[in-house]
């Protein structure tokens, strides 16, 4: 074992302060030692891990077959799942290889966006093979505020405010945080009407 990669490595995954400065003053035959044993400790420590990260299996992704004599809207919604898709692929392909975290954090964030992104188009997609025709859009959120009472709307104002101050507390997870924020400004400027 190279005693200058096996620092470095101590120095990466090793958690004890001591012993790092022990082998940092250099290589003796008992640091050699000791080295070695702290090592292949944490690797023994890693080997679960990795293990139940690899009998986690894949999960599969929802295909739809290419529809004959679609209409050009279908086409090209077809046309967007296969390069979102590619993209997805192209971007899980490299997130192994990604050495920082926070590259890594942002290509998974793109990845699970992309996910959806895509399962929402093939379920638009199997509706229109069902149906002959694509789901009705969503009403639009603030027609549909508009139309609650307004005793209906303070109360879900308080709670948006109370899930925002949580949120950002750090008391409850913030993934939709922006979208709290949006709808608590949509339900206020309502009630200012």
């Amino acid at each position: 074992m190279d005693y200058g990669v096996g620092l470095h490595l101590y120095e990466l995954y090793g958690q004890n302060a001591t012993l790092k400065r022990m082998f940092a003053k250099g290589k003796n035959t008992y640091n050699a030692q000791k080295l070695r044993a702290e090592l292949e400790r944490i690797v023994e420590a890693f080997q679960p891990l990795a293990e139940a990260a690899t009998a986690i299996p894949r999960r599969e992704i929802r295909s739809v077959e290419r529809i004959e004599n679609a209409p050009e809207e279908i086409a090209a919604l077809e046309k967007k799942w296969r390069s979102l898709y590619a993209e997805m692929a192209f971007l899980h392909s490299k997130l192994d290889s990604c050495q920082r975290d926070d590259e890594r954090g942002t290509m998974a964030l793109r990845i699970l966006s992309l996910d959806k992104e895509i399962n929402e188009i093939i379920d638009q997609l199997s509706y229109y093979k069902q149906h002959g025709k694509l789901p009705d859009p969503m009403p639009d959120e603030g027609k549909v505020l508009e139309s609650l009472d307004r005793a209906v709307l303070e109360k879900m104002r308080k709670n948006l405010i109370a899930n925002i101050s949580h949120a950002k507390a750090g008391r409850r997870s913030a993934d939709n945080l922006a979208a709290m924020i949006e709808r608590k400004e949509l339900i206020t400027h309502i009630l200012e009407k």
